[in-house]
């Protein structure tokens, strides 16, 4: 059955709509009903000093729970207006701060006062209080391409210059009939912007290898025009160089001339305060064809400041995080997903620790899926996270803990060079014996230890927090558990499985459950080592924490967790 209009679904909403607008005084005039994509559009006077201002007024398919669009050509607002469509923002974006039980009319009774004043003042003490305090960015607004977007470092100044060329990395394809381009920009004016192993990695991430070079144009405005033509077209007076097509800017994709255009132009960074943006124009002529036929193109491609201060802006407490390095042991079903999210966080060094290689069976709960099969776990890890959180460095070992070196094992030299330097270990072995050599060797290099797992069938897991000279060690854990002051996570009664080829048997989990985990053992780990630092992710009660997902016959529950201290137990043996 097809969805009906809203204006046919509810007739009485917009007759009482013409009648609110009649009562406060409003001229207005139906223009268009679009039953198809369910838009109705209005014509609406509102009276300003005597004279009356054009709005369009458009209703959206799902009114009145979503709101309308107004527009007005008859404005030129600086704030609070899209200069390209001309739409004015009477409100603010959360969708919660509309009510569907607000009138056309009396909206714009109440809002239309304020911005006209707030729109069009640069005086703070009469703006603030009648608008939302976040920035109004220029390129929000423009149409992009589709599937296209290039990365510029924040880091990049282009000075006092007003123009200057670029070089590039891209990869170009085709979206259905549309070209689409991604990559980064390597350098302006002969200035590199990545250190090496990020671009590599930026480079290996967004698939670009194609080397292009191009221009690039600072702006004293922004354009008017959303068309990405009418853009350039207007640029054209302030920079007539930009009609000039350069063959050495030139790249070839399906016998197109393809040339990227870079504009740097004002916009608002934060509220009410100034600063710069970038953005693209992909310019492309058939090579072939009539002259009818060839004529040039114009899209907008987004070009986005990238780099860690962009990211931090978004998780701020993790700032630190940089300057900190993390040793994983075991990068299983727990112990993957934990480094994953420790790089996207943005520790600075990540080293993993595993010999194992992707079995096809694990993909039900080992994170990077068919891809992995058959290849080390370790250097999967490092794939991803060189690939898609490049300002992590990842250093691989692929030894085994506990067992000699001609079979595989780590040695001392090797767990003193995977250890060197370390801030904290995570151990997700899920081995007793490893969990002991690791608490022992941690415990007297004086680095904190998180160790994590799951139990079978993912009914419940543990993180314990062993901190040499404030806590309890591994074998102060085992203690207090043998003795019942720590109640262990609850476990699957059914039998592991070992699957045909396998050297060992493996336990029954689902991904979904082991993730609760990981997620608690990266903030456990993420609250050490910002501990001490203003404004750095707050300090969790550590100790031991117990999930339980299932109760004991079974049925499955919401996360609970228990927490218990560990203090030195009486029986430890171990020097702490």
């Amino acid at each position: 059955m097809p969805l009906l209009p809203w204006w046919k679904k509810n007739p009485q909403r917009l007759e009482w709509e013409y009648a609110c607008l009649a009562h406060e005084g409003y001229k207005y005039e139906e223009i268009s009903r679009e039953e198809v994509n369910g838009t109705l559009e209005i014509r609406v006077e509102f009276p300003v000093d005597g004279k009356p201002l054009n709005l369009q007024v458009i209703f959206p398919p799902f009114f009145p729970e979503a709101r309308f669009e107004i527009r007005c050509g008859d404005l030129d607002l600086s704030h609070h207006q899209n200069p390209f469509t001309k739409e004015l923002c009477l409100l603010g974006r959360s969708t919660g701060l509309w009510d569907p039980a607000f009138s056309l009319a009396s909206f714009l009774r109440d809002q239309m006062p304020k911005i006209l004043i707030a729109g069009a003042t640069e005086d703070t003490s009469l703006a603030d209080p009648l608008e939302e305090h976040q920035a109004e960015p220029a390129a929000a607004f423009l149409p992009f391409l589709s599937e296209s977007e290039l990365l510029i470092s924040e880091s990049a100044n282009t000075g006092d210059q007003a123009s200057g060329f670029f070089r590039a990395k891209i990869a170009v394809g085709l979206l259905g009939e549309q070209i689409s381009v991604n990559g980064i920009i390597r350098s302006l004016d002969g200035v590199t912007l990545w250190p090496p192993d990020v671009e590599s990695a930026l480079c290996a991430g967004m698939g670009c290898g194609q080397q292009i070079a191009g221009r690039w144009f600072k702006l004293s405005a922004v354009p008017t025009g959303l068309d990405a033509s009418q853009f350039v077209l207007t640029i054209q007076t302030e920079h007539p160089e930009v009609a000039k097509i350069k063959a050495e800017y030139q790249f070839e994709f399906k016998h197109n001339r393809c040339e990227l255009l870079a504009f740097e132009f004002p916009s608002e960074v934060e509220h009410r305060k100034l600063g710069t943006e970038w953005v693209l124009v992909l310019r492309f002529t058939p090579e072939y064809g009539s002259k009818r036929t060839r004529v040039t193109q114009y899209g907008f491609v987004r070009l986005e400041r990238f780099g860690r201060t962009v990211i931090s802006q978004r998780a701020p407490e993790l700032k630190a995080l940089a300057g900190k390095t993390v040793a994983v042991i075991g990068i299983g079903c727990v112990g993957a997903p934990t480094s994953i999210e420790l790089a996207r966080s943005g520790i600075g060094e990540l080293r993993v620790l595993d010999p194992d290689i992707v079995e096809a069976g694990t993909v039900v709960r080992w994170p990077l899926g068919v891809a992995a099969i058959g290849s080390l776990k370790i250097r999967k890890v490092w794939q991803y996270v060189a690939q898609n959180f490049p300002f992590t460095r990842i250093k691989l070992f692929g030894s085994r803990i506990g067992t000699v070196a001609a079979s595989g094992g780590l040695t001392l030299e090797q767990m003193t060079e995977f250890l060197n330097g370390v801030d904290l270990v995570l151990d997700a072995a899920a081995e007793v014996g490893v969990s002991r050599i690791l608490s022992r060797v941690a415990g007297e290099l004086r680095i904190p230890l998180v160790s994590i797992w799951s139990t079978n069938g993912g009914w419940g897991g543990a993180v314990v927090t062993y901190e040499p000279g404030k806590s309890g060690c591994y074998d102060c854990f085992l203690h207090y558990a043998w003795e019942g002051a720590i109640v262990l996570p609850p476990e699957s009664k059914a039998s592991t499985v070992q699957p045909a080829g396998c050297a060992e048997p493996t336990y029954l989990a689902a991904n979904f459950d082991t993730g609760e985990i990981s997620l608690a053992g990266v903030r456990s780990a993420v609250s050490i080592l910002c501990r001490g630092i203003e404004a750095g992710y707050p300090e969790l009660p550590l100790g031991v924490v117990v999930l339980k997902l299932r109760e004991d016959d079974g049925r499955p529950i919401y996360p609970t967790w228990m927490r218990y201290d560990l203090p030195i137990h009486p029986k430890c043996e171990r020097a702490h």
